[in-house]
């Protein structure tokens, strides 16, 4: 079988695919021998001599055979095994040996593939030196030992040379006995959701994802290791990760999906049908592809298609995959008894291929520059004027043939040809160059180039009836256009100069009325290069002085048609070099004639206004000046070029000569102007510009918003700079515009225009000098503010409808100017006749006249609108005043800054507060009883006192510091003063800070009554405000910013900043973070504002007790009074009556006001019967009497103990009168007391002792 298997059987070799052939053959050698006369070796057993034996022995043994190389070949070869036991069949009849002929043999046993039959086959053999074993066993030993002729036979089978053998045994998977599919994996095999396509599936998405980087596709293999064209690198690295991802899938250990599937019983099958769908792709790209990629894909598939590249294993049988177009074609397979070729077996995954090259070729065909956009087509050209025949392409075409003959010069002929003939008539586009003078240097231009620009449109993709030479054509024409606009910007330097952005110019203009706008340009990429998609822009020189094209060398042949083309082709890649063999005159045989003719026209003045214009700019450029000089002398007046100075000059001169015209005196001469001459004219106009700009009304009109609302820098601006600046803004704005309204009445526009000009920069300059202590806008924000108006709000830039920088229509622009530049400007001969000291004069003389001078128009941009604002510039100019009108580097002054003199402040309000509320007479302010009686008693008491409190703070605010230096008005400085604005945010953070302590504190723990009443007093007392800060003579209204009102508003700078610190932040720690004034808040609640009197502590109990116990502790204190005279003499050195002044009943007396009835509930603390009870004190009590706590307190006084008040007075009275016991014991909270719904009558007033009754504050008392 070894040796004869391999020679073929003619039958064996009509099967489908090259395992079947392969089996086929193996077996039918064996089946031969079987049957063959000779006799067996003289060594064998006798037990063979019997040919029914032996044919049956061998019988059994080649159905081993079979059954082996079944399981080990890749391929199905059940057709292949049938067939030679059907050729075995005819042996064991036909042949001499098996006839019964003379040699006495008997007829042969047939042997017939009955694969089930030997399954089943359970004979047992038995011997005496080894184990029984069935017959099948043995030969199955024999079978799958170490022979090597097995082995070899098995390599023999799975053996296939081509590709296409490979899918021939793919297709053997697919047949079936009975020319159906056998089961659903065979019959979806190429249908959707099958091998072919979920294979598909995993390509593409590597392909997509990953077809970029890498460095396999950086050289082509041909021309030496050539640079590829962007296509070709593109297309070469979509391959590759293909390729890539399929070695990845047949590697050892790879994931099987299933089994069962047939690309998964062997990795051969994966890679065989891996390599076709790659091929369809790369057929459908390179069909869809613009450009020339073949030497990509084949670069794809030589580093990835053979045994030892990318997409092989290196184990396992080897599947080769080089490029071969025509493989889909030209491979056939064979399934249930139909040929077809692999192409049209892939036709149902051709969709999913269209949409992965639909993707990929976007990329594959973007030529970013002008370039590649050459490269592109110069390969295109060289292959579609090459030859295929068989797959196999002859160049027919070589350099020459692309530069001179037949590809590059032929069309640059014709470009030129055509710039020569249409560029003697005038562009459309064109018009608008050359200053109106159709002869210019520069129109002339023009014309040139678009009559080249025309001529690159109108190629036709057909030209010369070979395809998509419309590109090159393109390509290289708009190149050589750009060459010839450089070529002209060289020539016109040293005559008439025509610089770059006037040449870009040129193509930006007419490409924007010509070509479709949503089109790429030449060096934009992207888009189909089409007639209709190809725009050819002013490409900078060095986007192709480097350009080279990338040609395949089996596209270019290398044989010279003649002598005349050299068979060294060095260089002839670069384009520059190429292109300008054409436009140089160097070499007359290769120039274009056209060049050189179409330049010198360009380039001759033949007009005396040519030559003006072409001398304007060449000074133009000899001064590094860009752009078109005007020549206008009209247009000298308003010409912003020009200086100021000769604009003002100029418009002078003007409006004499027309007033000389006007009557008829030296023909509109303009010499003799002098300023006494313009003085009215100029005066008359600046009062109603004046006028028109200082009303602030004016300022109002939504005309300006559009100009000054983004005036401020949100980042550092505050918002009443933002508000100055916008005013500021608007009052130039709306001097602008009344200058662009200025009509030309008997020749005098220009002269108002420009002189109103010049007076409102003078102006400005005046405002910014007297801003230099202002606030919220100083003068350098000022500054800002106007710069803003000139630039963005300039209202002579657009006035007429049709207002150009240029030309006859040329409108007038007034810049902010520095005087400097137009201050000496003299009019006329007389050295006098300044500019800047008439202009100043003018105004100054107006300002005393003006009701809203510079002074008030200052105050109004700069009005005060809110406290936050009032801080801040208060902040800002006590700064400026300690350390210099300038702050350091524009820096905002931080809290840090003024933190101590603030503190100060503080200090002294809260000094006057607490000893000037009782002083004065204040109580004027305070005349609020009635409304406040409704609130309660106590109540309006302790608003009234709140309010006096308040009034005394705003009357220090009002008579502290009203601007005032060492008590002098030539030390105030303009804005909201310090002290006051301090003291006015210190006294509202203040009344915030006691509102919010009397809430806590009324609730207990506290010497401050239950009743605290303080928001309608502190609220009335800012509503005084205004008479209070009227009142003192000090608040001067007349001066500026005496004083301001110090309104209530609790927020109103809660938001409020300085620099990046917030106020709030810094005003309110200094009240709760400071305990000296937290015990000063406390304090002026306990003693001043909301103090629990002696009445309020004594007269709630008198209506509520017995007259038992009324006598009883009346008898109680006469003991407690005049017992210790009879024990020894009073307690005290000093009687009451050596105390001088009024006796302590008349003090208490004068603090006793009648009030209507009053109800107390005594409530006793109930405690659960297990609570333990205290046992009555024994023994002597040993207590002060309250006369002599009285005593003692006044005897302390008149030491001149000022510490000593109503609180000592009242602890004293608790701890000696009331018990010590009271301090000690635990109070029960307000708010678990129940204080209403009690009746009189149900509380045992008995069972209440009178040293449990709390004070006010404990929170058993309502």
């Amino acid at each position: 079988m070894h040796q004869n298997g391999r020679n073929g059987q003619t039958e064996c070799n009509t099967l489908d695919n090259p395992s079947d052939r392969a089996a086929c053959n193996f077996l039918h050698a064996g089946l031969d021998q079987l049957y063959d006369a000779t006799a067996p070796p003289a060594s064998s057993s006798s037990v063979l001599d019997n040919p029914s034996l032996r044919q049956t022995m061998g019988c059994f043994l080649l159905h081993a055979y079979a059954k082996y190389m079944k399981g080990k070949a890749i391929c199905d070869i059940e057709k292949g095994i049938s067939k030679a036991f059907e050729l075995g069949k005819k042996l064991s009849s036909d042949t001499t040996n098996c006839n019964g002929s003379a040699k006495g043999r008997g007829p042969c046993v047939p042997c017939q593939w009955q694969e089930s039959d030997y399954d089943k086959c359970q004979i047992n053999i038995n011997s005496s030196t080894t184990p029984t074993k069935t017959a099948k066993d043995k030969v199955k030993e024999m079978v799958e030992g170490t022979d090597p002729d097995t082995n070899s036979i098995i390599d023999g089978i799975n053996k296939m040379k081509v590709l296409c053998e490979h899918m021939e045994c793919i297709a053997s998977h697919l047949n079936s006995t009975n020319g159906k599919p056998s089961n659903p994996t065979t019959q979806n095999f190429w249908a959707e959701g099958g091998d072919v396509e979920l294979l598909w599936k995993d390509l593409s998405n590597a392909m997509t994802n990953n077809g970029s980087g890498g460095t396999e596709c950086d050289n082509m293999d041909d021309n030496g290791g050539r640079k590829p064209t962007n296509p070709e690198k593109k297309a070469c690295q979509y391959l590759t990760a293909g390729f890539k991802k399929l070695k990845e899938l047949t590697s050892t250990g790879a994931t099987k999906i299933n089994t069962d599937k047939i690309l998964d019983k062997d990795p051969s099958l994966k890679r065989a049908m891996g390599c076709f769908l790659l091929h369809a792709y790369a057929k459908k790209m390179k069909g869809e592809a613009k450009c020339e990629i073949e030497a990509g894909i084949e670069k794809a598939f030589k580093n990835a298609g053979s045994c030892n590249g990318v997409a092989s294993s290196r184990t396992g049988p080897c599947v080769p995959c080089q490029w071969d177009e025509g493989i889909l074609n030209t491979c056939k397979i064979t399934t249930n008894g139909t040929s077809k070729e692999v192409e049209n077996k892939l036709n149902e995954v051709q969709d999913k291929i269209t949409e992965t090259v639909t993707h990929t070729k976007e990329n594959i065909n973007k030529t970013e520059s002008l370039c590649e956009k050459l490269q592109c087509a110069a390969a295109k050209w060289f292959k579609n004027n090459s030859t295929t025949s068989n797959g196999i392409t002859t160049p027919t075409k070589n350099w020459c043939d692309f530069w001179e003959k037949e590809g590059i010069k032929p069309e640059l002929n014709s470009m030129f040809g055509k710039i020569e003939s249409a560029g003697k008539e005038t562009n459309a586009v064109c018009e608008a160059f050359g200053d109106n003078n159709p002869e210019s240097v520069e129109r002339k231009a023009c014309n040139h180039i678009a009559a080249g620009l025309q001529h690159i449109k109108e190629i036709p993709n057909d030209s010369g009836g070979i395809p998509n030479d419309q590109l090159l054509q393109q390509a290289v024409g708009c190149i050589a256009l750009n060459m010839y606009a450089d070529k002209i910007i060289e020539l016109t330097k040293t005559n008439c100069p025509i610089d770059e952005s006037k040449i870009k110019e040129m193509f930006n203009k007419w490409n924007k009325e010509n070509n479709n706008s949503s089109c790429p340009t030449s060096g934009s990429g992207g888009g189909a290069n089409t007639k209709d998609c190809f725009v050819c822009d002013r490409v900078k020189n060095s986007d192709f002085s480097t350009c080279k094209l990338s040609v395949s060398n089996t596209l270019i042949k290398t044989s010279p048609q003649d002598g005349s083309c050299p068979l060294n082709n060095n260089d002839r890649e670069n384009v520059k070099t190429e292109l300008n063999k054409f436009l140089k005159d160097d070499d007359k045989s290769k120039s274009i004639s056209q060049v050189k003719e179409t330049l010198s026209e360009i380039n001759k003045m033949g007009t005396f206004c040519s030559e003006l214009q072409c001398a304007a700019r060449k000074w133009n450029s000899a001064k590094g000046k860009t752009g078109t000089p005007s020549w206008d002398t009209l247009s000298t007046i308003t010409n912003m070029s020009n200086s100021f100075c000769t604009q003002l000059q100029c418009a002078a001169k003007k409006w004499k000569s027309a007033q000389n015209k006007n009557i008829s005196q030296n023909s509109g001469q303009s010499a003799d102007v002098k300023w006494a001459e313009i003085n009215k004219v100029v005066e008359s106009e600046l009062t109603n510009l004046l006028k028109n700009i200082t009303n602030h009304e004016n300022w109002k009109q939504n005309e300006f918003d559009k100009y000054c609302n983004d005036v401020g820098s949100s980042s550092t601006d505050t918002k009443g700079e933002i508000t100055a600046k916008q005013k500021a803004c608007k009052l130039f704005a709306s001097g602008l515009d009344h200058i662009s309204k200025l009509k030309d009445n008997n020749g005098d526009g220009p002269l108002k225009q420009t002189m109103m000009c010049a007076a409102l920069n003078l102006y400005a300059d005046q405002l910014i000098n007297k801003a230099t202590d202002q606030c919220p806008l100083d003068n350098e924000k000022l500054k800002d503010a106007i710069e803003h108006a000139f630039k963005n709000s300039n209202a002579t830039k657009n006035s007429g409808n049709s207002c150009t920088t240029q030309g006859p229509n040329f409108c007038f622009e007034c810049k902010r100017q520095d005087s400097s530049t137009f201050g000496n400007c003299q009019i006329g001969k007389n050295q006098n006749d300044k500019v800047k000291p008439k202009l100043d004069s003018l105004l100054e003389k107006n300002d005393e006249t003006n009701p809203n001078n510079k002074e008030k128009t200052l105050d109004k941009i700069n009005e005060i609108k809110t406290f936050c604002t009032q801080v801040q510039c208060a902040i800002k100019q006590h700064y400026r005043a300690k350390n210099g009108q300038t702050l350091p580097n524009g820096i905002e002054p931080s809290w840090e800054n003024i933190e101590e003199d603030a503190t100060n402040e503080l200090t002294e309000l809260i000094k006057h507060m607490t000893k000037e509320q009782t002083e004065g007479d204040l109580a004027k302010y305070c005349n609020n009883d009635a409304k406040w009686y409704k609130l309660g008693h106590k109540e309006s008491k302790t608003n009234k006192a709140a309010c006096l409190l308040f009034a005394a703070g705003l009357q220090h605010i009002y008579t502290h510091d009203n601007g005032r230096v060492n008590a002098r008005v030539d030390g105030r400085v303009n804005g909201p003063s310090f002290g006051q604005t301090m003291g006015c945010l210190f006294l509202k953070e203040y009344a915030k800070q006691l509102k919010k302590m009397a809430e806590e504190k009324r609730k207990g723990n506290s010497w401050v009554h239950p009743h605290c009443s303080i928001k309608e007093g502190i609220e009335y007392a800012f509503g005084k405000s205004n008479a209070i800060m009227n009142a003192p003579s000090q608040c001067d209204k007349n001066g500026p910013n005496s004083c301001f009102e110090c309104k209530w508003d609790e927020n109103d700078y809660d938001n409020c900043s300085i620099g990046s610190e917030k106020v709030q932040e810094k005003v309110k720690p200094m009240f709760e973070d400071d305990l000296t004034k937290q015990t000063h808040l406390q304090q002026t609640l306990e003693n001043t504002v909301c103090p629990i009197l002696l009445t309020d502590l004594l007269t709630p109990f008198l209506p509520l007790a017995p007259v038992s116990i009324g006598l009883s502790a009346m008898a109680y204190y006469l003991w407690k009074y005049f017992g210790p005279l009879g024990k020894g003499g009073p307690r005290f050195r000093r009687s009451p009556a050596e105390i001088p002044g009024p006796s302590v009943q008349e003090q208490v007396l004068d603090h006793v006001e009648e009030a209507g009835p009053h109800e107390y509930r005594l409530v006793k603390e109930r405690k659960p019967r297990s609570a333990p009870t205290r046992t009555k004190r024994s023994g002597p009590v040993n207590r002060r009497t309250i006369i002599e706590i009285h005593f003692e307190v006044l005897d302390e006084c008149q030491k001149g103990d000022t510490q000593l008040n109503q609180k000592d007075f009242m602890e004293l009275l608790v701890q000696e009168f009331m018990g010590s016991e009271f301090m000690e014991e635990e109070h029960v909270p307000m708010e678990e007391v129940l204080m209403e719904g009690v009746p009189l009558e149900q509380v045992p007033v008995e069972e209440v002792p009178m040293e449990r009754v709390p004070h006010l504050g404990s929170g058993f008392m309502v």
